[in-house]
């Protein structure tokens, strides 16, 4: 994310306008990793103006606009002090930053830049003030000496606060994601050692506190004994998930079966059809046409996972290198499970073993011994064969069933955050390229949410 244009603002409660020009925004370079750029752009006003602002939404203009897929994003900062930013020239005028910029007509920026969700308690200029003051009546100024922002989003708001308890970070949700909380407190129960260690602390539904874990995240890991070990870990982990199903259930997780899955494949994509018909980057009439091709097509891998006989059991919704950890005894330990859900264990693997397919990747030139140690937990259940011929379906089949299990978040947040329904085309396009029905040029997801 090397630029990010800017948006100031001051408000309190739900009334937020927007500082200096009308239309204006700036822009700011950093080169730092998606989890320290917010702390960075706070850095840079305490250092250069003695200012404290805070993050309160990214708006991505290629999830609104069409033909702006490679416009930068930008992030609505709330400014605490305004009157120590000079009125005579920018405030970002150093290294790392250039002068103003106009937002490009963008009235719809705007107006989302200076709206407050009340599904995004976050997106409110004294929501970050609140949780620290609550944080320190709760827990003592000695273990919250400091705390920073790590991310917001449409779907979370995450703070890393340090002190004598070492680590910590806390998470807020929307409250259709608020089961998030209810997962960890049930594996913290059922299997501790698969998750952050959960601090029971009791605020409200929607958010949760967590230490941080005492480990190596996969995406700084380059050995592939490490990595073995890790995917190993994701299946032993689904195994001995499967045997809580029901308490898994009871704590809110949505479960989509296989079979269901299957039965309900033509009516779900006829919503998904509807649903990305408002989106910038919706299907053409050419691609559209190519449904019922993909539906009978995919009739195939659904019986083939069938036959493969595994027990549902959780579909971490993020299992990406940065959310998979090993700690010192090489145990695999799991963060981030919003958006978790109950179904085909396969279905998970997206972003952690199916990413080692791609050329390019570091882990590419063993990827084969990498799929083998995942499945080999599992041959309890099917032959390796039969397993392999699973995993082949899953990798195609996967877009579909994430578009199918994000839609209902999608809806929850177009009243407030419209743009993410740019994902439901991203995902059917990426369904018709594994199934061969087109070649996928130019197809990518977003850019990262920081």
């Amino acid at each position: 994310m090397p630029e990010i244009r800017l948006i100031l603002v001051r408000g309190t409660g739900q009334r937020i306008r927007i500082l200096g020009a009308r239309n204006r925004s700036f822009r700011f370079h950093t080169t730092v990793n998606a989890d320290e750029t917010l702390e960075t752009i706070r850095d840079y006003f305490r250092e250069s103006w003695s200012c404290e602002v805070h993050a309160l939404k990214w708006l991505f203009p290629a999830d609104l606009f069409r033909g702006k897929r490679s416009s930068p994003p930008y992030l609505v900062l709330h400014v605490d002090h305004p009157n120590r930013l000079s009125h005579g020239e920018t405030p970002l005028v150093g290294a790392t930053a250039t002068s103003h910029h106009r937002v490009q007509g963008d009235l719809a920026i705007l107006r989302l830049a200076t709206r407050c969700s009340p599904i995004q308690p976050w997106s409110e200029p004294a929501w970050l003030k609140r949780t620290e003051d609550w944080l320190v009546r709760r827990l003592g100024s000695e273990a919250v000496r400091e705390i920073r922002q790590v991310r917001v989003n449409a779907t979370g708001a995450v703070l890393k606060f340090t002190g004598c308890m070492g680590a910590c970070f806390l998470k807020e949700l929307p409250p259709f994601l608020a089961y998030e909380t209810r997962l960890l407190a049930t594996l913290r129960d059922k299997l501790p050692d698969v998750c952050a260690t959960f601090l029971q602390v009791h605020r409200d539904k929607n958010f949760h506190i967590t230490f941080a874990i005492d480990g190596v995240p996969l995406e700084a890991v380059n050995k592939f004994k490490k990595w073995k070990l890790a995917l190993a870990g994701v299946a032993q982990m689904q195994i001995a998930a499967s045997q809580h199903l029901g308490d898994l259930r009871l704590a809110g997780v949505p479960l989509q079966t296989l079979k269901n899955l299957y039965r309900s494949l033509e009516a779900s994509l006829c919503v998904l059809l509807n649903m990305g018909a408002s989106a910038p980057n919706r299907l053409n009439r050419a691609e559209r046409k190519l449904i019922p091709v993909l539906i009978a097509t995919a009739r195939d891998d659904f019986e083939c996972l069938g036959e493969c006989g595994l027990p549902e059991t959780i579909i971490h919704g993020d299992l990406n290198e940065s959310n998979i950890f090993l700690t010192k005894t090489s145990q695999a330990k799991f963060i981030d499970w919003s958006f978790s859900r109950l179904g085909h264990p396969f279905f998970a693997l997206e972003n952690c073993l199916f990413s080692t397919f791609q050329h390019g990747h570091r882990m590419f030139n063993v990827h084969e011994r990498l799929r083998a140690a995942y499945i080999e937990p599992w041959q309890a259940y099917a032959s390796r064969k039969l397993l392999f011929s699973g995993l082949r379906a899953a990798h195609r089949l996967i877009p579909l069933e994430a578009a199918i299990a994000i839609a209902g978040h999608i809806r929850d947040l177009e009243a407030y955050e419209p743009g993410n329904v740019r994902y439901i085309p991203l995902l059917l396009r990426r369904a018709m390229v594994r199934f061969g029905l087109c070649d996928g040029l130019s197809l990518s997801l977003p850019r990262g949410r920081a």
